[in-house]
C-alpha cells in the first residue's frame, strides 16, 4: 500500500496535468468555434466566443510582449498550458497538504 505523502503527490501532479489540459482545451474549443462560427458584429454568442478567446490568449500575449518576443517564438497554447498547469498545481498543493485535514488512523 503506498504511503499518504506519495498518495497526495500523485494527487497533486494528476491535478497538474488535468490543469494544463483544461486550459489548452478551452483555448482551441473557443478559437476554433470562433472561427468557424461567424456571426453579425455585435450578436451575443458571436461577441461572447471571440472575447472569451481574446481573454485566454492575453497570458501569453502579454508573456510575449515581456520578452521582447513575436508570436513564431511563443506558442500561446504552450504558455497558457504551463500557466494552467502552475495555477492548479498550486492550489493542489495547498490543498492537500494544509487545508484538507490530516486523516486519523481507527483507534478502535
Amino acid at each position: 500500500m503506498r504511503s499518504p505523502t506519495r498518495k497526495k503527490w500523485f494527487a497533486v501532479c494528476k491535478a497538474t496535468v488535468l490543469g494544463a489540459l483544461f486550459v489548452v482545451a478551452a483555448m482551441w474549443v473557443f478559437n476554433v468555434v470562433g472561427a468557424h462560427w461567424h456571426g453579425q458584429q455585435g450578436e451575443f454568442w458571436t461577441d461572447t466566443m471571440v472575447g472569451i478567446a481574446f481573454l485566454i490568449s492575453m497570458p501569453a500575449v502579454h508573456l510575449g510582449l515581456m520578452l521582447g518576443m513575436g508570436p513564431p517564438f511563443l506558442n500561446p497554447y504552450a504558455i497558457n498550458g504551463i500557466l494552467g498547469a502552475i495555477c492548479s498545481g498550486v492550489i493542489a498543493c495547498l490543498w492537500h497538504f494544509s487545508i484538507k485535514p490530516v486523516s486519523k488512523p481507527d483507534t478502535e
